[in-house]
């Protein structure tokens, strides 16, 4: 149970505190913003009906928290393998991987929340650049894992020289793909398939080398295909209620935020057979 409040301690407090500030400014100054007066608007897709002001759609809004949440606890864990390094397995003797991957869910809700509080274009291509970002990074990850396990010795002597390289590479190819408009949608179904390709290639390839907690990518893949289901009846408008408390596309940030922790949790339980963890 403490190894579990130390976990959430601190992610709580964050997204509470950004939570009472932006519900305070929005009770202070929320309905003299319009947000179409100098952000090019879009058409709403979603159930959600607008309310005008500084949070047009406040539920598919305020869901968007559970990514800052996640996000913080995927950094914190950055951080203290930085601070305390250990070989027990390769996301924790390459931290960086840990704080990309907070930075990416954090991404996700920075961009998100200010989508669906402005439902503007440039909140829209921000949302997807977020969203790829998140669901590429497990395919850039496992690939460098999958040549790691080929060569290992040789692989973790680049890799403690240049894989600040590969975080700099990935940001700029995320760049390339918020400047070339590449639709998100499509682009993120197709690197969801091929890291899961990736990943269960690893564990067969490698099953007599390391192993993993195979739970976590159950649960991470079950959340997400949830998710992606209930967006689709959200887009859909089945079973609308626009003014409703409770919003498909909500339930679509919520499992996939905790479906990129799991997938995180999955990375972390990496462990070499006969090492004893």
């Amino acid at each position: 149970m403490k190894k579990v409040f130390d976990e959430i301690f601190v992610p709580s407090i964050i997204t509470l505190s950004f939570t009472f500030v932006i519900s305070f400014i929005d009770s202070m100054i929320g309905n003299l913003v319009n947000w179409d007066s100098f952000l090019l608007p879009i058409t709403n897709r979603f159930c959600e009906v607008y309310q005008g002001g500084l949070i047009k759609q406040p539920v598919n809004t305020w869901s968007n928290l559970a990514y800052l949440f996640v996000g913080v606890i995927m950094l914190r864990h950055g951080i203290k393998d930085m601070r305390d390094p250990k070989q027990t397995n390769f996301i924790v003797r390459f931290p960086l991987f840990s704080i990309l991957m907070g930075a990416c869910s954090i991404y996700v809700f920075l961009g998100s929340f200010f989508y669906h509080a402005s439902m503007s274009e440039i909140s829209r291509r921000i949302d997807g650049s977020g969203v790829m970002a998140c669901f590429l990074l497990p395919s850039f990850y496992f690939l460098f894992r999958l040549f790691g396990l080929y060569d290992t010795k040789k692989w973790a002597r680049f890799m403690l020289k240049r894989y600040h390289v590969f975080i700099l590479f990935f940001i700029l190819f995320n760049y390339i793909l918020y400047i070339t408009r590449v639709p998100h949608v499509e682009f993120s179904f197709s690197v969801i398939v091929s890291a899961v390709i990736i990943i269960v290639f690893t564990w067969r390839k490698f099953s007599d080398t390391i192993t993993f907690n195979k739970g976590y990518f159950f649960a991470s893949l079950l959340l997400l295909t949830i998710g992606f289901i209930v967006w689709l009846l959200d887009i859909a408008h089945v079973n609308c209620d626009p003014e409703g408390f409770m919003q498909f596309h909500s339930i679509w940030h919520i499992l996939t935020a905790f479906s990129v922790y799991y997938g995180y949790k999955f990375y972390r339980s990496e462990k070499r057979i006969g090492d004893g963890g």
